[in-house]
């Protein structure tokens, strides 16, 4: 503010590219333009003397009124450029929904992966338990199936967690625009 009271407005931005160039030629074609022009010739004939001529025109075109035609050039121009900016916006935004997505499921895959590994410990050590249980005579054949069969969907499982933790690894570098060569290779690395 200043010691008067009157606000002062922040800066605003200086458009620019061929959209704002747009702009300002729209409202440039309402301002008065001038024209210079200018000739010379030489004839020399047999039947006449020679002579030379010149000629200097001066040309002032002072627009009164084209029918608002400018005004609606302009605000044509304006919209189109707002509309280019909102659709660069809603490519930003996107492109961050994008990121913030891939990330939570790259977050969200590690612990499906922790947790499948825990399942697979759980259910080799439950297989081991069957399978002494089973040697002793304590346990039926049908328990060392069941706990192998539990063994075998926890591995599954296990696959499973690390497959879709890799898409999401991969899916998060395409987000970021960072999937290359280098980052195909990294992604052998596992979480």
């Amino acid at each position: 503010m200043r010691a008067n009271g009157a606000r002062i407005s922040p800066p605003q931005k200086r458009r620019s590219g061929p959209r704002a160039a747009t702009i300002d030629a729209a409202k440039a074609a309402g301002l008065p333009t001038l024209s210079l022009s200018s000739g010379f010739n030489y004839t020399d004939s047999n039947s006449f003397d020679a002579f030379h001529t010149s000629a200097l025109g001066v040309t002032v075109n002072i627009p009164l009124f084209t029918g608002f035609n400018r005004t609606y050039q302009v605000q044509s121009a304006q919209a189109r450029l707002e509309n280019q900016i909102a659709a660069r916006n809603a490519v930003n935004l996107q492109i961050a929904l994008d990121v913030w997505q891939a990330y939570q499921n790259l977050t969200t895959g590690t612990q499906s992966v922790r947790s499948s590994a825990d399942l697979v410990a759980s259910a080799t050590e439950s297989e081991r338990v069957a399978l002494g249980r089973y040697k002793a005579g304590a346990g039926t054949v049908i328990d060392l199936l069941n706990a192998q069969s539990a063994l075998a969907s926890a591995r599954l499982q296990n696959i499973q967690a690390l497959y879709n933790w890799y898409i999401s690894k991969a899916t998060l570098a395409q987000s970021m625009g960072q999937l290359d060569l280098t980052e195909l290779n990294a992604l052998r690395s596992k979480p």
